[in-house]
């Protein structure tokens, strides 16, 4: 196994938690659940054989992205 696996895990992890925890995810206008392909590719690694689309926006007010020095809110 890999020395920087746990360290790599925990990156990842940390990262996704941001986002789930600060951001809302929609689909596209006009497209359901329904509408979503899981098939996936096989290769070097598992992937989708579609990529996800979403739409992704600010869950909190702009002031708390500025006080935590991320600038660039919409």
């Amino acid at each position: 196994m890999c020395v920087g696996y746990s360290l790599g895990m925990m990156t990842v992890e940390y990262a996704l938690a941001q986002i789930l925890h600060t951001c809302n995810m929609f689909l596209p206008k006009g497209m359901s659940p329904k509408d979503l392909s899981m098939e996936e590719v096989s290769g070097p690694s598992l992937t989708r054989s579609e990529a996800l689309r979403l739409r992704v926006t600010p869950r909190l007010p702009a002031s708390v992205y500025i006080k935590a020095g991320i600038k660039n809110v919409a």
